[in-house]
């Protein structure tokens, strides 16, 4: 019973490190992702990512602009 409960408390210990290093990366490429780039004067109204991680943001009578992943 007590190498059931530690291989369970270790199991857990690294599903958290392994989100708490998910969250780091989504923060830096959230940091370097400027919203000035998207020059929309009427804003943006819908947006997609497609199968590739791309993210395409679509505007009111001004087009559409793509955001590569990575």
């Amino acid at each position: 019973m007590f190498i059931l409960c530690c291989t369970f408390l270790i199991s857990g210990t690294n599903s958290c490190s392994n989100q708490s290093q998910s969250n780091k990366e989504n923060q830096i490429a959230q940091a370097k992702t400027d919203s000035r780039l998207l020059k929309y004067t009427t804003g943006v109204r819908s947006f997609l990512e497609d199968s590739k991680g791309n993210i395409w943001f679509g505007s009111d009578k001004e087009g559409v602009c793509l955001l590569h992943n990575g």
